[in-house]
């Protein structure tokens, strides 16, 4: 199973409690996207596409976002 997690916009995807949590009750790893929020939200959405497209994507794989990581 493979975990991406997109912080919200009120925290960076190093250092975000949602985050760290996860971390504690998942025991796989936890692939932590980023983005600026000052940023247009194609340039987000290519930057969230650039870094997941060397991964396979499958029935296995779970996205969780955060707030605005969640939009």
């Amino acid at each position: 199973m493979k975990l991406y997690f997109i912080h919200g916009a009120g925290c960076l995807s190093n250092n975000c409690s949602v985050a760290n949590s996860l971390d504690n009750l998942f025991q796989e790893d936890l692939l932590r996207l980023s983005y600026y929020t000052d940023e247009t939200f194609e340039t987000i959405r290519d930057s969230l596409i650039t870094q997941i497209e060397d991964n396979t994507i499958d029935n296995k794989t779970i996205f969780i976002g955060e707030s605005y990581g969640g939009f």
